[in-house]
């Protein structure tokens, strides 16, 4: 797969993700390959910029899977209740409305949070 293919790839199946249920993407990237995959290397920054996303090592992945494990989502009315045992980061809410999805990013979350499920604009 050429360089230019491989940076629409990622492009690609980040729209995926975003359109339809939330998901991972891993890009292995190795500094000595640079030169061959400028494009990839490109794409793949511009996707740890944008809103929701989040460019994470794999042992911080890793601690991640662990802490979402933990992460309980109880409904009280229109209100979420978020708890996380151990803490968790990056943690975001895809909430549906009457025009789509809702994002509402959690950040980091050591205890328990409120989240109100209401949607005006």
């Amino acid at each position: 797969m050429s360089d230019a293919e491989a940076a629409r790839r990622v492009r690609r199946l980040a729209r995926q993700i975003e359109s339809t249920i939330p998901g991972v993407l891993v890009v292995n990237l190795h500094p000595t390959h640079i030169a061959h995959t400028r494009r990839l290397h490109a794409a793949a920054i511009a996707l740890a910029r944008r809103p929701g996303w989040v460019a994470i090592g794999l042992e911080r992945y890793l601690g991640w899977l662990e802490a979402r494990d933990g992460t309980v989502v109880e409904l009280a009315g229109s209100t979420a209740i978020v708890s996380a045992k151990p803490p968790a980061h990056d943690i975001v809410l895809r909430i549906p409305t009457p025009r789509g999805w809702r994002r509402h990013e959690l950040g980091a979350l050591a205890e328990r949070v409120e989240v109100s499920l209401r949607w005006t604009r």
